[in-house]
């Protein structure tokens, strides 16, 4: 079955609730994250609010940073746009 994912908004929260799950099984905190990845100290909260959404080469760099397969972000935000259209 294929499902229409929402507008940009939707996505980027997705993506940035899937970061900050991430992030946090890891242990890392928005500064760490900024220094890992070499992204401005401001970046890992714009991205978890939502407010940016990453290129394909930050989501590589988050993934490295972060030691996590880049498939994982792909899968966790899928889950949570399905979880967010759900709950409306």
């Amino acid at each position: 079955m294929q499902h229409e994912y929402g507008g940009l908004l939707r996505r980027s929260n997705a993506f940035g609730l899937a970061l900050k799950e991430i992030r946090a099984e890891k242990e890392v905190s928005q500064d760490k994250l900024a220094i890992l990845a070499e992204f401005d100290r401001t970046y890992p909260s714009l991205l978890e609010r939502g407010k940016r959404t990453p290129t394909l080469a930050m989501l590589f760099r988050l993934s490295e940073a972060l030691n996590v397969p880049e498939s994982e972000f792909i899968s966790r935000t899928k889950t949570n746009l399905l979880r967010f259209i759900l709950t409306e």
